[in-house]
């Protein structure tokens, strides 16, 4: 889910004066893999782009491929990179009348099963100048140039990039029975083998994958177009970090490409701990009453779901980001009420688990 905002009070001043005020975080020259001897030397892989399936069977399951998975749209060639999934793919819109109430919570985005079938949908915010009396015509200029900096295209492409990743690491899977195409995404990354904590820092992850999918989505805007004003919000530290020298989206140089991407990674989970946290906690509480305990005699998934939610379209190629299974990055803090949430939901799903004795009996008894 991408921006749900309460447009309070501090906001006022950006609306009408149109200002973007975005964090600024410190990067360090030096690299981390350079400095670190036991980091491990393929953790940044670049994934196999090329199933052998004939252009024909592939032209066949173009469309489905669309609208399900922006990496598997990716590994057959169906796309090229996220500004050609945001172009192409399918979205459901939904208008929103923005008449200046700075207290009015807004959705941008969000990703969920709708008629059977899971969707995303971005918000469309129409200036309502109208419906309240008396408004001045500088409040009326506010309402208008809030409407037109969120419809812009850049600012919707990003949300839908955001929510288009929530698709990519969660997929319909019950609807995917059109596709003769057998090595695409099987399950979503809530449907792996994992403890309740682990459930839950997932639930964090994915929305962070989510947030760096957008940034990398304007960093391919900037290699087009080389504007860093488009890098707002919490993507501000980026574009202070290219006018800076500190990164350059532009370099072949595999060094300074490493140090990008390390960068962004380390960088969105330090945003994510500071600022909003807190914020999506409800959320993981609610999604943990989903958890399914974990297959006996089966290890945890956790790394590979981490694998999935990290690895990202990168200048044509797959490429894994996964630092957190390695402890390069420090893994994610759940707030106190997740984890009593956690620890409450792995306490239940043991109390309705059969003890083992009446397990031998429901045994012997098939």
């Amino acid at each position: 889910m991408e921006n749900v905002g309460k447009l309070n009070k501090k906001f006022k001043k950006w609306f009408v004066c149109g200002l973007i005020v975005g964090s600024s975080l410190v990067l360090s020259y030096n690299s981390f893999f350079r400095k670190k001897d036991n980091a491990k030397k393929d953790l940044i892989t670049v994934v196999d782009k090329s199933p052998t399936y004939s252009l024909d069977e592939i032209q066949k399951n173009k469309e489905a491929l669309i609208s399900y998975s922006m990496t598997d749209a990716f590994r057959y060639g169906v796309i090229n990179s996220i500004s050609d999934y945001v172009k192409k793919a399918p979205h459901l819109s939904d208008t929103v009348d923005f008449s200046g109430d700075l207290s009015q919570m807004i959705t941008y985005g969000y990703y969920q099963r709708i008629d059977g079938k899971k969707q995303v949908v971005i918000t469309h915010i129409n200036p309502d100048t109208l419906s309240i009396p008396n408004l001045s015509p500088k409040e009326k200029r506010m309402i208008a140039s809030f409407a037109k900096y969120h419809n812009a295209e850049t600012k919707r492409g990003a949300i839908k990039a955001h929510e288009f990743w929530h698709q990519n690491t969660n997929p319909d899977t019950q609807n995917n029975d059109m596709f003769i195409l057998s090595d695409i995404t099987k399950r979503g990354v809530f449907e792996y083998n994992l403890t309740t904590e682990e459930f839950a820092k997932i639930c964090a992850h994915d929305e962070i994958g989510s947030r760096i999918n957008s940034l990398l989505f304007l960093r391919e805007q900037y290699q087009q177009e080389g504007k860093t004003n488009i890098f707002y919000g919490d993507f501000a530290f980026y574009g202070k970090a290219v006018r800076q020298g500190k990164i350059n989206p532009l370099s072949e140089n595999p060094k300074d490409i490493e140090q990008e991407q390390y960068f962004i990674v380390k960088s969105m989970l330090e945003i994510w701990e500071k600022k909003h946290k807190h914020n999506y906690q409800d959320y993981a509480i609610k999604k943990l009453t989903s958890h399914k305990p974990m297959s006996k005699g089966q290890k945890s998934e956790y790394d590979k779901a981490l694998d999935k939610i990290y690895t990202f379209i990168w200048d044509g190629k797959l490429i894994n980001l996964n630092y957190i299974s390695e402890g390069i990055i420090p893994d994610v803090k759940l707030t106190e009420a997740v984890k009593d949430a956690a620890e409450r939901r792995q306490l239940q799903e043991q109390k309705a688990e059969p003890p083992l004795q009446a397990k031998a009996l429901q045994n012997n008894g098939r």
